[in-house]
């Protein structure tokens, strides 16, 4: 859900519909990334090594917030910034700067 021109701060002067476009509005320039890009480039870079590292990162599906019966344990919690499971007002909050997600690796690989 990453693109370039995001990690390196390209803007597109307001075209939101820039695609479609073969000018200067569209083209990255690769030779003026920025520090500022860079080290976003650098962190993009870290969590695609750290997706490569953990099994739970790489579910070849998306994951579901239910609780598995047998085991007692919800594959994803999404959490507040105090470690407290999002409730549905949360999700609304203007305030809100930040939430997380727990996965819980032993609910079961491929389940339906």
């Amino acid at each position: 859900m990453l693109l370039a021109g995001d990690e390196f701060g390209r803007t597109q002067h307001g075209n939101d519909n820039a695609y479609c476009q073969d000018n200067e509005i569209s083209w990255l320039n690769w030779e003026k990334i920025d520090d500022k890009g860079q080290a976003l480039t650098n962190f993009v870079r870290t969590l695609t090594k750290l997706k490569g590292t953990f099994p739970i990162l790489q579910r070849g599906r998306f994951l579901k917030s239910e609780l598995n019966e047998a085991l007692q344990v919800n594959e994803i919690t999404w959490i507040n910034a105090s470690g407290v499971e999002m409730q549905q007002d949360d999700w609304g909050d203007g305030n809100m700067r930040c939430f997380g997600m727990l996965l819980d690796g032993r609910a079961p690989e491929d389940r339906d």
